[in-house]
């Protein structure tokens, strides 16, 4: 069964009478499904060419330009039926979006609704009330559906990892466009295997060398954020998530003592990251007082070290929103360091506070606080800082 050459010992051997041949020659085209010693088959012939078995199938369910048509006489069609669907769909699909078209959510798309269109086959297929008609017609719905499903089961599975790395970043998005999967990590997957979210749940572990790596990289809020991302996840696994089967309750049971590790890991993390944020603050701070003069450092403004730990811890608890008292003495700044000191205030302020300088009245009042600056008003201070 192929595309064969139209010759009359061709139709002779397909079982063609000499009266059709000769209408065939006239013609150009005849098709028939019928018979004979070759067993069911059928043949169309076409431009000089005799299409037979999937050849001749092709035809009639692939039609050049044409949107493809589901190929339920012969199922080993389906991988092409899927292929030049997905094709037709992009294509339509470019006619109306050009450029921005996403063509794995079009592959996606499209197997969810044949999935859908095939259960509502087997639905109308078991109302009927030819019984031999009836079994014949659910079995190849039944057929057609195992294929779907096992595809899409290929498809989540292929892309298990990626998931887990994209869910881990974005919970809330991943909780709006895939809920069955958010879902089956807190109930069961309703529509799924239980081994889908057992599979997930185990290869939590094997993320870790990537997401440490991918921490690293990174500091401050977009690093603090990512390790709390990874903290929730874990902590969602082990404690708040539900597992109704025994395959998932199992799957938990196997990585457990990792995920316990890792969580503390990143615990660790979060706090070493808060420590290194307010040393961070207070070295911004430090470094600029300690420029203020080469030699003597901040030993050129404050009379002791005890004032200029005072003002360095008032201005660090500023700059991290922690509490924070005004002392109740004025700290007393050495005698002509005014303008210098002043200029140093205002990198500090640039890199520490996210309010414009001219505005900041808190920060003017902390700086009331040394005996040069104390009489002074806020414009005037600002008008020191910024000489």
């Amino acid at each position: 069964m192929a595309i064969e050459k139209l010759t009359k010992e061709k139709l002779i051997e397909y079982g063609v009478n000499s009266e059709t041949i000769k209408q065939i020659y006239t013609d150009g085209y005849y098709s028939v499904t019928k018979i004979n010693n070759k067993g069911n088959f059928s043949i169309t012939v076409i431009d000089n060419l005799i299409y037979s078995g999937k050849d001749r199938l092709r035809l009639d369910y692939f039609k050049e330009n044409e949107k493809p048509r589901f190929p339920f006489v012969d199922l080993e069609l389906l991988p092409e039926y899927l292929e030049k669907s997905i094709e037709y769909n992009i294509i339509e699909a470019r006619k109306k979006a050009g450029s921005i078209v996403v063509e794995q959510s079009i592959k996606q798309r499209f197997i969810e609704n044949e999935i859908e269109f095939i259960k509502e086959q087997i639905i109308d297929c078991k109302k009927y009330p030819n019984r031999n008609y009836k079994v014949s017609l659910l079995n190849t719905w039944e057929l057609s559906l195992d294929w779907f499903l096992n595809l899409k089961h290929k498809r989540q599975m292929n892309n298990i990892d990626e998931w887990v790395d994209w869910m881990t970043r974005n919970p809330e998005l991943a909780e709006k466009h895939y809920p069955e999967l958010m879902q089956g990590l807190t109930q069961g997957i309703k529509n799924s295997e239980p081994f889908l979210t057992a599979l997930i749940i185990q290869k939590l572990p094997d993320h870790f060398p990537k997401w440490k790596n991918e921490a690293d990289q990174y500091f401050g809020i977009k690093r603090t954020k990512m390790i709390q991302n990874y903290i929730d996840l874990i902590k969602a696994v082990l404690v708040e998530y539900e597992y109704p089967s025994e395959i998932e309750q199992q799957a938990v049971k196997s990585v457990r003592a990792e995920l316990s590790e890792q969580l503390e890991y990143w615990k660790n993390e979060t706090k070493s990251e808060q420590e290194n944020k307010v040393s961070k603050t207070k070295q911004v701070i430090s470094n600029e007082l300690e420029t203020i003069d080469k030699t003597m450092g901040w030993g050129y403004a404050f009379t002791n070290e005890t004032d200029y730990k005072t003002f360095l811890d008032l201005l660090t608890c500023f700059f991290e929103y922690k509490p924070y008292s005004i002392p109740q003495q004025t700290i007393r700044l050495k005698r002509d360091c005014k303008t210098r000191f002043a200029k140093a205030l205002r990198p500090i302020h640039k890199d520490l506070s996210e309010k414009p300088l001219k505005s900041d009245i808190e920060f003017f009042n902390l700086i009331k606080t040394l005996n040069h600056f104390k009489d002074l008003n806020d414009n005037e201070i600002y008008q020191a800082i910024t000489r």
